[in-house]
């Protein structure tokens, strides 16, 4: 089952590797771009965001983490993504949308990690390594992956085809909740991750160093 499954992946993935070129690179650049703001933040808006920071570190180490609030929050800020890039994808003009939310998810994800190395120097960088990043292994694919789907969607409803065969309209769309369905599983992990597991590692990353 799963030797299956590897298979149908590895061909997705050959079959539309230009499409994951362009998506990756839309997600690099907006990593890069969130980045380099970071960068040209003037000195009274990085002093609030430390500020805010530090508050929110102190308030982590004193206050009891609702965790069961934290992960739902984190997976329906995350669905929002999935959802809309998956919406457009019924589409014949959201491939530019979607990848805009692409190149903005990266930017989000670009300025966070950013912002904690240059103003946190270690300490920033592990909480980004072992408090921001895990969730995002589960994030960013899954977005990543929805995205391409859902432009090769959009493209098979504007050419009628898909891989040069011809495929009903109610099979494609079959296929295509199909996806949803696994990428909001791998969005709820994520989710769990961030929810339960980012605070605990902060906590311990924060004491400790």
């Amino acid at each position: 089952m799963i030797k299956a499954l590897l298979k149908i992946w590895f061909n997705h993935i050959r079959d539309h590797m230009v499409l994951y070129i362009i998506t990756i690179l839309m997600f690099i650049g907006g990593s890069s771009l969130g980045a380099y703001t970071v960068s040209t933040l003037n000195e009274s808006q990085l002093q609030e965001l430390v500020d805010y920071f530090d508050y929110f570190l102190k308030g982590l180490t004193n206050w009891n983490v609702n965790s069961v609030i934290v992960t739902q929050d984190a997976i329906l800020n995350n669905l929002k993504f999935i959802f809309l890039t998956w919406t457009l994808g019924l589409t014949v003009i959201g491939i530019p949308v979607i990848l805009l939310i692409v190149a903005f998810k990266g930017f989000i994800m670009g300025f966070t990690v950013g912002f904690l190395i240059l103003q946190k120097d270690f300490t920033g960088m592990l909480i980004a390594i072992f408090a921001v990043l895990p969730q995002n292994f589960f994030y960013v694919p899954s977005l990543m992956i929805c995205a391409v789907a859902a432009i090769t969607f959009s493209l098979c409803l504007l050419r009628g085809t898909m891989g040069g065969r011809k495929l009903s309209i109610s099979h494609m769309f079959i296929n295509y909740i199909l996806l949803l369905l696994i990428f909001c599983f791998f969005t709820i992990i994520g989710g769990l991750l961030e929810g339960y597991g980012a605070p605990l590692t902060m906590k311990i990353i924060i004491t400790y160093f």
